[in-house]
């Protein structure tokens, strides 16, 4: 147990050094650092929580629920991951940057397309979402005893111990454009020194989140309502400070500690753990990566040949649609592999072990490649808004969920489903858009 938690310890080390080191000179951080010091976070000091857990306090494989085969392989193994993911990451989104830089012809993008959206249109748009995904989940609770049902049995829904047949179960994914719209809401108010605000900002803006956050307990997902309410934390923290390092960096680390504090919070509010602030239940928590990792490194998996990748447009439409013919997701593969017993859920694919099942170790070199690409194109795609305050909060979601939470759920299926609401609204967005060319806010 100690070599896991001298091995977070280096993990750590070298992630946050990379990223200091290159955010010497440029003073602020882009979607790659950001998915480096996540890196660092969950594989380095969630290792070390990890392992000082099991050998501080006894847990063992009966209560932890998994086969932990944590030796010198896997550990080895592991730091060499990690290291080879850094590489890749940076060469990836380096690679598409430069792509852009010459396709647009211009130097350093101190000049290209910005995307303009009138305010009437925001607030049309806004209006829109709300009503729809209101009306999308009181449609969808009907059948589990309307809206109150819902929440009440919110945790066994999650785990589908309660199985109801719902006509309008696929109205549940349009539910959280409530939570785009009062995105949308704060972006106009954060702007208001620069255009004016009437009443009905103010008030879609407090009835979108009050809804989206009943939503969100309703769900039972403690990650998916810590990173809602954090949106805005980082959105206005984005809005003042222009990404600059020395500006955001002390206010992330304040709010990353009050996150593991929600965090328990939740768990208790929606009936899925209880209450308790102790370094054992982050530790339970924090596990799967490695015991996804040790185990199939032993088990030498059948490779999955990059069929996630192929089949993430598809997770854009109902299971319905899809669900008979797809074969077995990565998730529950990931199940079989590790042998879990009594385990009630999924067991999400972290990075490295996502990058290792689909081509082994070409797999932990070419993935990355890709997400640095893919994390360069959206981010570029971002800064072209020209409205501050819908730029800087629609920045903030996309990094919690992309370049952060990327690294503990990788597999595209759980990034396409917790990002539907931003996928559908960013093409909502572009259909009222104006571009011109002009210099970035």
């Amino acid at each position: 147990m100690e070599l896991g938690i001298l091995n977070g310890f280096v993990v750590a080390f070298i992630s946050f050094s990379v990223v200091l080191y290159r955010n010497q000179s440029k003073k602020n951080l882009n979607f790659a650092d950001w998915f480096v010091l996540s890196l660092g976070f969950f594989y380095g000091i969630g290792q070390c929580i990890v392992f000082w857990v099991i050998s501080a306090k006894g847990l063992d494989d009966s209560n932890l629920l998994f086969a932990l085969n944590w030796d010198n392989n896997a550990a080895l193994s592991h730091l060499l991951a990690v290291a080879i993911t850094i590489g890749a990451i940076y060469v990836g989104y380096e690679f598409v940057r430069v792509v852009f830089k010459k396709s647009e012809h211009e130097k350093d993008f101190k000049h290209f397309k910005m995307i303009s959206i009138s305010t009437n249109n925001l607030r049309l748009i806004a209006c829109l979402f709300f009503i729809v995904g209101v009306v999308a989940h009181l449609l969808y609770s009907r059948a589990h005893g309307g809206v109150m049902g819902v929440l009440e049995n919110a945790a066994h829904i999650r785990v589908e111990i309660v199985k109801v047949e719902n006509t309008w179960s696929f109205l549940k994914r349009l539910s959280p454009f409530t939570i785009l719209a009062s995105f949308i809401y704060f972006g106009i108010v954060m702007d208001r020194k620069n255009i004016k605000v009437i009443w009905s900002d103010w008030f879609f803006l407090v009835a979108s989140i009050l809804f989206s956050l009943f939503l969100l307990l309703s769900w039972a997902g403690r990650v998916g309502f810590v990173v809602y309410v954090l949106t805005f934390f980082l959105g206005h923290v984005i809005y003042k400070s222009s990404h600059r390092t020395e500006s955001i960096l002390p206010k992330i680390t304040l709010f990353s500690l009050a996150s593991c504090l929600i965090i328990p919070i939740i768990g208790k509010l929606t009936l899925r753990r209880e209450l308790s602030f102790q370094i054992e239940y982050f530790g339970r928590d924090l596990i799967f990566p490695f015991v996804s990792w040790s185990n199939h490194i032993d088990a030498g998996s059948n490779f999955r040949w990059f069929k996630d990748i192929a089949l993430a447009p598809v997770y854009l439409f109902p299971e319905k649609l899809w669900g008979g013919w797809i074969g077995e997701l990565s998730n529950a593969y990931n199940i079989r592999v590790i042998l879990v017993s009594d385990y009630i859920g999924g067991i999400p694919n972290d990075f490295l072990t996502f990058s290792y099942l689909q081509a082994g170790w070409f797999g932990i070199v070419l993935y990355p490649l890709m997400w640095g690409g893919i994390l360069c194109m959206i981010e570029k795609y971002l800064i072209k808004f020209e409205r501050k305050g819908l730029k800087a909060v629609l920045y903030a979601n996309f990094l919690l969920y992309l370049p952060i939470l990327s690294v503990p759920y990788a597999d595209p299926k759980h990034i396409v489903r917790r990002m539907f609401y931003l996928i559908v609204g960013v093409f909502v967005l572009n259909m009222f858009r104006r571009t011109y060319r002009s210099q970035p806010i």
